[in-house]
């Protein structure tokens, strides 16, 4: 989706090496894995609680795993099952089939990040300025997303810790999960966009309005539970929260500005 003023955001994440073991009863894992995370690399989503075994379906056949803190985009929860992808480096010849074979090691951005356990095909093949890449699809259990990575968490965390948040209090998150700048006609706003895995050109995921630096609402796709708030239904599918008590005439001017804005957008 486009955004009104778009200010590009570069988060890196700090390099880390560990091993990680399964400390959750009946988590979806793959083996014990010396965890390798790029310092290099940038924030593109959430990260994998792991090692974690990803699926070609909902409790499906294990197509590979990840290791821990690999960062990744993902669906919204199916069962408390997510569709996560990542955009994994690819030879010539992945790249001219589509196609992993078990065994291959799993690299993104130059640094092994997983293991193929079966064969599987990518989704798409990209040619970029970083060299050739591959859309890496699967399911896994929700319980395989850091909670602390997940946008909405995090959003509602900060509410609940302060109920009228100012706009600073939210500047750590905004860099963290990798928000951009994208104001409306009265508010300043910070967007971030849907997953690529369902539409190759996503809509927004949330937009935070703040009104002269207080938190005004926010516009999600996804489900939001924030106390002291109520919560308007907008076009596309879209939910607006209003956090406390915000002008009427505020509100609904907004709701008719965006209904206008989003039914434009392809």
């Amino acid at each position: 989706m486009k955004s009104y003023i778009i200010t590009a955001v570069v988060v890196v994440i700090t390099g880390c090496q560990s091993v990680k073991t399964d400390t959750h009863p009946g988590k979806d894992t793959a083996q014990k894995t010396q965890v390798v995370v790029p310092p290099d690399s940038l924030r593109i989503g959430e990260l994998i609680d792991g090692p974690a075994n990803v699926r070609d379906t909902v409790n499906g056949k294990i197509l590979f795993s990840l290791f821990d803190e690999v960062p990744v985009e993902s669906t919204d929860t199916i069962n408390m099952w997510v569709q996560v992808g990542l955009e994994i480096d690819v030879t010539p010849s992945q790249y001219k089939i589509l196609h992993l074979e078990k065994g291959d090691t799993i690299f993104l951005n130059k640094r092994q990040v997983g293991v193929v356990l079966d064969n599987v095909r990518l989704q798409a093949g990209l040619q970029t300025k970083r060299g050739l890449k591959g859309e890496l699809v699967g399911y896994t259990s929700f319980k395989n997303i850091k909670k602390s990575t997940i946008p909405e968490y995090g959003f509602e965390r900060i509410v609940t810790e302060d109920p009228a948040p100012t706009v600073d209090k939210f500047t750590r998150y905004f860099k963290e999960m990798g928000f951009e700048l994208s104001n409306s006609d009265h508010f300043v706003g910070f967007q971030l966009d849907e997953n690529w895995i369902d539409d190759p050109s996503p809509m927004l995921r949330l937009w935070v309005l703040f009104n002269h630096d207080k938190l005004f609402g926010v516009v999600h796709s996804r489900k939001l539970n924030v106390n002291n708030s109520t919560t308007h239904k907008v076009d596309r599918g879209f939910t607006l929260t209003i956090i406390g008590d915000q002008d009427p005439k505020l509100v609904n001017d907004f709701i008719k500005e965006f209904n206008s804005f989003i039914n434009q957008v392809d």
